[in-house]
């Protein structure tokens, strides 16, 4: 994982009892970041996975009764949503379990598509929520060029990639 200049932030920012909303373009690292600074005891749920979206489609009140069901943290269970976007009733539910209780959640929204949710006028938990933006890796982020890397393919190097279709990866000099 790259080092984010946004981590440092964000870490600081999730300590705080709000509803928080990550947006980002696709790949550009979203649900690794935030995997990384959660705490291990975090209730993921990942509506990337076509089984766990269809049934928080199915029954709207699943979320709700997930939530409720977690054991009380003195500081707050977080709880993840990763393409929060793709079931815009997981927002009102939010909404209905931050409103009722401020300190035993601390929600972690995520996904890549805002502009979605505001064209269909899903609930973005107006006075309740952080709005975070991740962009792509930028270059000041990247390892310097010069850093000596692995290659993805090092029995390329040394057999050859003959007869495959995989290409020969590039290479750059460490001297």
């Amino acid at each position: 994982m790259f080092d984010r200049w946004y981590t440092a932030i964000l870490r600081e920012k999730l300590a705080r009892p709000y509803a928080h909303l990550l947006f980002g373009a696709r790949q550009t690292g979203k649900s690794t970041l935030l995997r990384n600074l959660l705490p291990p005891d975090a209730l993921i749920i990942d509506l990337a996975n076509p089984h766990e979206r269809m049934r928080h489609l199915a029954d709207p009140g699943a979320f709700v009764r997930d939530c409720r069901s977690l054991p009380p943290n003195p500081g707050g269970q977080f709880v993840f949503v990763d393409e929060a976007q793709t079931v815009p009733t997981i927002f009102d539910a939010v909404q209905h379990l931050y409103d009722g209780d401020k300190e035993r959640w601390r929600f972690v929204l995520c996904g890549s598509s805002a502009r979605k949710l505001r064209r269909i006028g899903a609930n973005l938990l107006p006075g309740r929520s952080f709005y975070h933006r991740l962009v792509p890796l930028t270059l000041v982020e990247h390892p310097p060029l010069d850093t000596p890397r692995p290659t993805p393919f090092p029995h390329c190097l040394s057999h050859g990639c003959k007869g495959t279709r995989t290409p020969i990866p590039f290479l750059l000099r460490t001297s």
